[in-house]
């Protein structure tokens, strides 16, 4: 997953993730819900984090399991559940 998401170029289809952002007296969240496995959350400063996803639902073999990619070639890698 991680060489895939290293060699995205801007022909890519993964697309652009945009946030849902709840901002209430008492409470302060924004999430991203990824479709299909991939997607790009671009930050305010305009560097963008490509994220996989893969779901124990699809796979229980594989399991739960995000990995996020920084233009910097930095990977994040969580295994809970997302």
């Amino acid at each position: 997953m991680a060489d895939s998401l290293s060699v995205r170029n801007s022909e890519s289809d993964i697309e652009v993730i945009e946030p849902s952002i709840y901002d209430l007296p008492d409470l302060k969240k924004v999430s991203f819900r990824i479709n299909g496995g991939f997607g790009i959350i671009r930050c305010r400063n305009e560097k963008e984090i490509v994220i996989g996803v893969h779901s124990s639902h699809e796979d229980p073999m594989i399991g739960d399991i995000l990995v996020a990619f920084l233009e910097n070639n930095i990977i994040f890698i969580n295994t809970g559940h997302v």
